[in-house]
C-alpha cells in the first residue's frame, strides 16, 4: 500500500500516523512546500511510530509519486488543491481531502471529475465530514424531524489568558475571524445570518459553559429527504466565551478588513496584521484540550415526541502526541480512506462522506473511532405525551 499526504501541519501528522501503524504500508510519500514543516513534522512522528517508510518530499518529481500510489490525501487549504486535482484526474487516483471548495466551485469540480473510475470524497474530517454524517445519521432515527442543532469546536480544557479567550488546535497561521455569512434554516427557509450571530450559553459537564454562535452549515444539508421535513436547522461553533465579542469588536474598528493599506512604504491589510499580531498568544503549546462534536434532534418517532442527543468528543493523546482536534479529523479522514483502498466505497467521482458513510460503514466508522478513544454518546428522551 503507497499512500501520498499533502500537507505536513497537525492533521497531516496525524493521517501519516494512522497509516504508520499499518502493516500493509510499504511507502508514505508526505509533501508540503514549507521545508521547516516537514522537518518538524517528522520529528514529531519519530518520537511515535516508525517513520522508515515515510518518504519527505519538497514538491519535487511528485507526479511519479502519484502514478504508482494507492491513494492521495490532501491536508492541505483548498487553494493549494489545483494541482493535485490534475493529476488525480490524469491518473484516476482516489483521493481524500479534509476540506472543499467554495459551494459555488462545487458543480464545476463534479463536472471535471465525473469520467475518473476513483471516489474523490471531500470534507472528511471534523468539520465538515462528521458534522454532515451525524446528522443524517440523527435524522434517520426520526419518523418525521422537526429541529436539527449542530454544535462543533476545539477548545483548551480550561480558557486561554489572551484576548480572543482562543488557541489554534488546526495549527496555521489563519485566526477564524473572517466576516462572513453561515447558513441557518428558519421557519422552513434557508438563510443567511451573520457569522458570530446568535450567540447563546452552552455547558459541557466537568469543562464548563461555552458558547456557541452561527457557522459553517452546509447549504444542502436541508435537502436530504431524512433533514428537509425540519422546520428549523442550526450549526454553531463552541468557543470559550468572549470570543465572538472580541471579534465583533475588532471588525467594529476595522480591524478584519482584508484591504491592503500602506504603513511608511510596507503594504499589508489589518487582517494579516492582527493575525500576525496574535500568532504566537493563540499557538497551542502543551494545554489539555477537547474537540466535541453535539447534535440534537426534535421529532416524531412512533407518533411520539422525541429528543435524541449524540455527542461525540475527543482528548488530546500524550501517547500519540496528537492534540483533539487533529486526532479526530485526521482519523475520520483516514478510516474513510481505508473504506476505499478496501473497496468499500463503490461509487465514484466526486462524493460527499455523508452520502457515502452510513449503515455498516457508519457502525464501523464509530467503531474505528472508539478503538482510538474517541467515543460516541447517544441520549434519548421519550415524551409521553402524544402529537396531536
Amino acid at each position: 500500500m503507497k499512500i501520498i499526504l499533502f500537507g505536513a501541519g497537525e492533521i497531516g501528522r496525524a493521517i501519516a500516523q494512522y497509516f504508520l501503524y499499518q502493516d500493509n504500508l510499504t511507502q508514505l510519500v508526505l509533501i508540503d512546500i514549507d521545508k521547516n514543516q516537514l522537518i518538524t513534522c517528522i520529528d514529531k512522528l519519530s518520537k511515535h511510530v516508525n517513520v522508515n517508510k515515510v518518504v519527505l518530499n519538497n514538491y519535487q518529481d511528485i507526479e511519479k509519486f502519484v502514478y504508482s500510489s494507492d491513494l492521495i490525501f490532501a491536508a492541505v487549504p483548498w487553494s493549494a488543491h489545483s494541482a493535485i486535482i490534475e493529476l488525480v484526474i490524469k491518473y484516476n487516483k482516489p483521493m481524500i481531502s479534509v476540506t472543499r471548495p467554495a459551494y459555488n466551485d462545487i458543480n464545476f469540480l463534479k463536472k471535471r471529475l465525473k469520467k475518473i473510475n476513483s471516489p474523490v470524497i471531500i470534507g472528511c474530517g471534523l468539520e465538515p465530514g462528521l458534522t454532515e454524517i451525524m446528522a443524517l445519521y440523527c435524522a434517520s432515527m426520526y419518523d418525521r424531524l422537526d429541529e436539527l442543532h449542530i454544535k462543533c469546536g476545539g477548545i483548551t480544557n480550561n480558557p486561554p489568558n489572551n484576548v480572543l479567550q482562543y488557541k489554534a488546535l488546526f495549527g496555521t497561521k489563519y485566526l477564524p475571524i473572517a466576516m462572513r455569512y453561515a447558513y441557518t434554516v428558519v421557519d422552513s427557509k434557508l438563510i443567511q445570518l451573520p457569522r458570530f450571530s446568535g450567540v447563546e450559553p452552552f455547558d459541557i459537564p466537568n469543562i464548563g459553559q461555552l458558547e456557541a454562535w452561527h457557522d459553517g452549515m452546509v447549504p444542502w444539508l436541508y435537502q436530504y429527504s431524512k433533514i428537509s421535513s425540519a422546520h428549523t436547522i442550526s450549526q454553531k461553533t463552541l468557543r470559550w466565551p468572549g470570543f465572538s465579542q472580541a471579534v465583533k469588536t475588532l471588525n467594529h474598528l476595522g480591524l478584519l478588513s482584508e484591504k491592503e493599506i500602506k504603513i511608511n512604504g510596507c503594504s499589508i491589510s489589518p487582517k494579516t496584521f492582527i493575525e500576525h499580531l496574535y500568532n504566537d498568544e493563540t499557538k497551542l503549546a502543551d494545554e489539555k484540550n477537547i474537540s466535541i462534536l453535539h447534535i440534537s434532534g426534535k421529532g416524531l418517532i412512533n407518533q411520539r415526541k422525541k429528543n435524541i442527543e449524540l455527542k461525540l468528543m475527543a482528548y488530546n493523546q500524550i501517547n500519540t502526541g496528537l492534540n483533539s482536534m487533529a486526532l479526530i479529523t485526521g482519523f475520520t479522514a483516514s478510516i474513510i480512506g481505508s473504506f476505499v483502498l478496501n473497496g468499500k466505497i463503490k461509487y465514484t467521482g466526486l462524493l460527499n462522506p455523508e452520502l457515502e458513510i452510513h449503515g455498516s460503514l457508519f457502525d464501523q466508522l464509530i467503531y474505528s473511532l472508539k478503538h482510538h478513544l474517541i467515543y460516541l454518546d447517544i441520549k434519548q428522551n421519550l415524551d409521553t405525551q402524544l402529537y396531536g
